[in-house]
């Protein structure tokens, strides 16, 4: 008698135990990448034909490439890009549904040298593969290119840098990418992205990003470089080649262009190292955003505002990082917050006002690391009564209380009374 498929598929689903990041802080749920679940999977194919195709579905759906320098040093004949090849001309190329690209730094060879072991022969067969892989995984819905540098904004050789955009402009010239709805880039420097942008629009011959985008519904976009002047919130690194050429700020428009061509975004996450104008970007078209994830940038208190109240019944996670308002003050903007009815989780690390905005005597001076950095007395009780309120959204959607914490995360209740006007 022939064991239903599904029966397979369940054995499968508890043999794989697939975990997810969803306590609650995380901005997104995502799945837990598990090399033991991984090596289950494998043997489990091996039993039947049965176990066969449906572990196959689940230990194929996410594909890593990653060039760990560390250990490469020890295993010159890393063969990634061989692997992912192999498969894109197998039949199991329709299962593979997301593409992770991680270059990781090591303790000991710097990530940033083109002449770290094995790091060269990597580079050229990524450039000669990729593109092809990617147009034959006709299914895939996730593209994650990203560069970890061994320390935190640690500068990128310039040739390493030409070879990243190499990749990726190859990458999005010849890969419809016609499904895409999730697209994580980290590249060193905002001109990267403004190059990638210029490569121009759809011909018969060639595809662009600016077409891929359209169906985008999780934007995350990284700027690594922090040398240079204001990289850095406490100190100074001497600009690297690239930086002293293309500095962040000149390309910010060009870098925020990204966002304002992604129509259908339900999750935003910026990251950036030198503090960056969003007023430049075209808010229209974001309005169905459930998360909002941003770092290092500068808003003026209307367009935050505005961006808030465009988003006013679908944001659920909203995620500040050394976000510095140009006007208004942080009392006004969370007290906005408060109004949201669907507000889960809330997270200040460091927001402050802009120092070259009208708001700037607000600004702390000095290190300042309080959720708010700021000497307006209301903005740290207007923290609290969207704490609270928080609190009770998560009540009364019987989400789990998140633990008391000071770094900024504010979803417990608090003791603090809180004096604002119309606050009962």
């Amino acid at each position: 008698m022939e064991v239903p498929q599904e029966i397979y598929d369940a054995i499968v689903f508890h043999v794989e135990n697939c975990q997810y990041n969803d306590s609650g802080c995380a901005a997104r749920s995502t799945e837990i990448y598990s090399e033991k679940a991984r090596k289950r999977l494998s043997v489990l194919r091996l039993v039947n034909q049965g176990f066969c195709r449906s572990a196959s579905i689940r230990l194929f759906r996410t594909i890593r490439v990653v060039c760990s320098i560390d250990s490469m040093s020890r295993d010159p004949n890393h063969s990634a890009p061989k692997s992912l090849f192999e498969l894109s001309k197998s039949r199991y190329c329709l299962d593979v549904r997301k593409v992770v690209v991680c270059i990781i730094g090591g303790h000991f060879v710097g990530l940033m040298d083109p002449d770290a072991p094995g790091l060269r022969q990597f580079m050229q067969d990524l450039a000669a593969v990729l593109p092809e892989c990617l147009a034959d995984f006709r299914r895939l819905s996730s593209f994650t290119f990203s560069v970890r540098p061994r320390l935190k904004g640690e500068p990128c050789h310039e040739t390493l840098r030409e070879q990243f955009a190499a990749i990726m402009a190859n990458t999005f010239r010849y890969v419809p990418f016609g499904g895409l709805e999730e697209l994580e880039l980290n590249l060193p420097l905002t001109q990267d992205f403004a190059a990638l942008l210029n490569e121009g629009r759809s011909t018969p011959d060639r595809f662009s990003i600016r077409s891929a985008l359209r169906t985008v519904k999780h934007l995350a976009l990284t700027v690594s470089d922090s040398t240079g002047f204001g990289g850095r919130p406490y100190d100074t690194m001497e600009p690297s080649a690239g930086q002293a050429e293309f500095p962040n700020n000149k390309y910010a428009c060009d870098f925020f262009e990204w966002v304002g061509l992604a129509t259908n975004l339900e999750s935003l996450d910026l990251f950036c190292t030198h503090v960056l104008d969003m007023d430049v970007l075209d808010l229209t078209n974001l309005n169905k955003l459930r998360v909002l994830d941003i770092c290092r940038i500068k808003i003026s208190l209307s367009r935050l505002q505005f961006l808030v109240e465009q988003n006013r019944t679908s944001l659920r996670v909203i995620w500040l990082g050394s976000v510095e308002l140009k006007t208004g003050t942080w009392t006004d903007a969370l007290i906005g917050l408060c109004h949201l009815p669907h507000l889960e989780y809330f997270y200040a690390g460091s927001v402050g006002y802009s120092s070259d905005g009208e708001s700037a005597h607000w600004r702390s001076s000095g290190y300042d690391f309080r959720p708010i950095a700021s000497i307006h007395g209301p903005d740290h009780r207007a923290l609290k009564k969207l704490e609270r309120q928080v609190v009770a959204t998560r009540r009364a959607h019987q989400l789990p209380e998140l633990q008391p914490s000071d770094d900024g995360m504010y979803a417990f209740d608090s003791p603090v009374e809180d004096i604002l006007p119309g606050d009962e």
